[in-house]
């Protein structure tokens, strides 16, 4: 956290430098908002449309940088270890359909998080399956704190087309949205009354699920959004300036039979952000010499329960430190050659896959998990349902290892990516539901109703993921702390010290 906080602020003018875009204010300043959780106005923004800029500035330096050699649908399955070093990766060629070796002696892990675990529930899109911090536990890193999802409170539920758009949240946020249950009742006010919708992602959500739960929510399974209490030009305003012709971010309500201006929208929680990973130390180092991680597949730096307005800066101070340190590991660790037997041995893995003439069928294996995952592991836990899933999910993740691909065609098999982000997506799936059942205690984005109190003396530790054997085992760590004061009296760890 010491080297995010540190070098966020130099990471935002270096993607300024690139092209990006940010909001300023009349004398040049960044324009810093308040956003739900945070006790100052300190995050920056363009028209809360931010990602699309940190995209356009990274494509651009990227293009400005001959030695970058960009691989298009070029899909790491595995990453080749010897004597606990990384010697080099697998990748799935897609538009070819052959599997690639590749001699290295640092990789970057860059793959994002794992949301799609709790489809249709997710704002995700369908290919962020933890193929990063799968592909890492079968190397010999550690995974850490999987038990914590972060759901975004207000994802369309209704209709169907508009299943999972979260911008909508953009009027509980700037409009004053008030959530509702079928009763017509704000039940914001008997969860966080001093917040109200404003309360954050964790809460809200929790709200939400409850009164879902409980009988109170609306006809498709969600509760009620509206910002109809406002005038309706004053609602037609904040759309002309933030979703011109009622477009958000490319999904047009008006067209799906939403106005805003007159209608309540059915709205849930969808799993937004990942804050368990890999994981790593301050360089972004795992315990695989040679592998790093950056952004939202590593654990660490969120705790359990990532506040707005963090992960976006995040991934570019990780990204910066891991790209440099993995670039100086491997000019020192020498040139790395991947064992040919191994290589086969693990094409052959993913090719079984294929040849094979009957077993599983993929989607099958991936839509029972999501059900699962949804129920028993979502926003509301509780220790019988998380013990239902460990074991459904134990044995859908030994299923997965005999898969059998229909589509034989070796190019553009999208049967066969999917089939491997299965096998990926049930083994992040059990090790989420085994965490969370062993946390006996409600802490960040986990809550468990049949132990709704946070529990220092007992659950103040990380949650450990190791793969042995196929087996996952998990085992718990103090949490380290290193307090530093505002001053910094007290000399934070020289690895962090170094600047970007």
């Amino acid at each position: 956290m010491y080297a995010y906080t540190r070098n966020a602020p130099r990471a935002m003018l270096a993607l300024e430098s690139y092209g990006a875009k940010f909001n300023k204010t009349e004398d040049g300043t960044f324009e810093q908002v308040l956003m739900p959780g945070h006790t100052y106005p300190r995050a920056i923004h363009y028209h809360f449309r931010t990602g699309s800029q940190f995209k356009k500035g990274l494509t651009a330096e990227v293009g400005r940088r001959p030695n970058i050699t960009v691989k298009e649908d070029f899909f790491v399955v595995d990453v080749f270890v010897d004597g606990g070093k990384v010697a080099g990766a697998l990748a799935l060629d897609i538009c070819s359909g052959k599997f690639v070796v590749v001699d290295s002696s640092a990789v970057v892990f860059a793959t994002g998080g794992a949301m799609e675990l709790f489809h249709p529930h997710c704002d995700a899109s369908n290919d962020l399956t933890g193929d990063g911090h799968a592909a890492a536990l079968r190397a010999g890193a550690e995974l850490a704190d999987v038990e914590f999802m972060q759901f975004f409170p207000t994802g369309m539920v209704w209709p169907p087309a508009l299943n999972g758009v979260i911008w909508i949240g953009e009027l509980r946020y700037h409009c004053g949205g008030w959530l509702y249950n079928k009763y017509g009742e704000r039940f914001m006010a008997k969860y966080d009354p001093a917040r109200m919708e404003l309360s954050t992602r964790d809460m809200t959500s929790r709200a939400i699920v409850t009164e879902i739960l409980e009988g109170r929510g609306s006809p498709h399974g969600g509760v009620w959004l509206s910002v109809t209490h406002l005038g309706r030009n004053q609602i037609q305003a904040f759309i002309d300036e933030t979703f011109p012709n009622f477009s958000f971010r490319g999904y047009n309500l008006l067209e799906a039979g939403v106005d805003v201006r007159e209608d309540a929208i059915e709205i849930a929680p969808v799993s937004h952000f990942y804050m368990g990973g890999v994981r790593c130390d301050a360089d972004c180092a795992t315990a695989v010499r040679g592998l790093y991680v950056a952004g939202e597949v590593t654990a660490g730096v969120n705790g359990a329960n990532r506040i707005e307005g963090n992960a976006l800066s995040e991934t570019q101070v990780q990204g910066t430190i891991a790209g440099g340190r993995a670039a100086r590991y491997a000019a020192g660790a020498g040139t790395a050659k991947v064992d040919e037997a191994q290589a086969r041995r693990e094409v052959g893995t993913y090719s079984a896959m294929i040849e094979r003439t009957e077993g599983p069928n993929q989607l099958a294996l991936r839509t029972e998990a999501q059900d699962i995952m949804w129920r028993h592991v979502g926003v509301v836990r509780n220790g019988e349902g998380l013990e239902k899933a460990v074991a459904r999910l134990a044995s859908l993740r030994g299923q997965a290892e005999g898969i059998c691909v229909r589509c034989k065609v070796a190019q553009a098999n999208r049967e066969l990516v999917e089939a491997i982000e299965t096998r990926n997506l049930l083994v992040m799936a059990e090790s989420m539901a085994k965490a969370a059942l062993a946390r006996e205690e409600t802490r960040g984005s986990h809550y468990r109703r049949d132990c709704a109190n946070e529990d220092d003396p007992r659950w103040l530790v990380n949650s450990i993921v190791t793969l042995a054997d196929s087996e996952i085992a998990l085992r718990h760590e103090p949490v380290d702390f290193c307090y530093l004061s505002p001053e910094g009296a007290e000399t934070p760890p020289a690895d962090a010290r170094e600047a970007l």
